[in-house]
C-alpha cells in the first residue's frame, strides 16, 4: 500500500488524515487503516490514543477533524485506543489495532 486509496470516489492520502489528527491537542498518536470488503474500501478507521483522555478532549479532537479536513476526508469511525499496537521494530501494528480498540464513535 502506497498511502493513497480511493474512498467514495475520492483520492485520500492517508498520511494527512494521520497528521491532521496528530496535531490536535492532546492526541499522542493516531493511524488510520482502510477496512477493505472485495478490493474496496468500504470504511475508514481512524485509531486515536489520548495523551489525557476525556469528554472534553475527544470533543476537542472531534471538533478539529471536522475544521481541518474536508468532508469526503473524514474517517466514519473514531475508536480511542489506551495504546497504539506497534511491531518489533517500532512501527505502527495496523493489524493488531481493531483487537486493541475500547470505544468506537461514528461521524
Amino acid at each position: 500500500m502506497d498511502g493513497q486509496l480511493k474512498w467514495n470516489g475520492n483520492r485520500v492520502e492517508i498520511g494527512e488524515i494521520e497528521r491532521v489528527a496528530q496535531d490536535a491537542i492532546g492526541v499522542c498518536q493516531a493511524a488510520a487503516v482502510p477496512l477493505m470488503r472485495d478490493n474496496r474500501v468500504v470504511d475508514l478507521i481512524l485509531f486515536v490514543q489520548m495523551c489525557e483522555d476525556n469528554d472534553g478532549k475527544r470533543a476537542a479532537f472531534l471538533n478539529h477533524l471536522t475544521g481541518a479536513l474536508p468532508a469526503y476526508m473524514r474517517p466514519r469511525s473514531i475508536r480511542f485506543v489506551d495504546r497504539l499496537p506497534v511491531t518489533l521494530h517500532g512501527k505502527v501494528d495496523r493489524i493488531r489495532l481493531s483487537s486493541s480498540c475500547s470505544e468506537k464513535i461514528t461521524l
